[in-house]
């Protein structure tokens, strides 16, 4: 029996799949139903190309993309509430529509040291803290991933 939904955002770094082996386990725990969302922009995939090969780019870089996730997932024991989903467009917007269509009850972000100076803008995961109720910002480290799971599973 599924009791929530959880929704784990990635940009499919290597340090990613700590973070989804972190949320899997999550999810196994609670026997809830787990999303994987990877964003990208369009414009990342077609270059000013024509409709034609505009489509076939996108359907061509969507499957290298969930190519990608199931490599990173590959160690990973997996249950059947797994889904893994690739987008494309402007990413607080996208997500914003994803998190609506599939009412997750927590969402789950990596974070990363910050490479630029604090006021150049807060980025996704402010975002995210202000729009959403049940954020979680993790980062791979084992400590924090053991403080998480705690949180969660109480």
């Amino acid at each position: 029996m599924v009791h929530s939904k959880i929704l784990l955002l990635t940009n499919l770094e290597p340090e990613s799949a700590s973070l989804m082996k972190m949320a899997i386990g999550m999810s196994n725990e609670k026997g809830s139903k787990l999303s994987i969302l990877h964003v990208k922009t369009p414009l990342s995939v077609v270059n000013m190309e024509n409709q034609l090969t505009a489509k076939r780019a996108i359907y061509d870089d969507h499957r290298t993309t969930l190519k990608k996730l199931e490599e990173l997932l590959s160690p990973i024991p997996l249950h059947r509430n797994v889904t893994l989903e690739v987008r494309y467009g402007h990413l607080k917007s996208t997500v914003k529509e994803y998190a609506k269509e599939y009412g997750p009850d927590i969402i789950i972000v990596g974070s990363k040291k910050p490479k630029r100076l604090a006021f150049m803008g807060d980025g996704l995961v402010n975002w995210l803290t202000k729009k959403f109720k049940n954020i979680i910002v993790a980062n791979p480290d084992e400590s924090l991933r053991l403080q998480i799971k705690q949180l969660v599973i109480q």
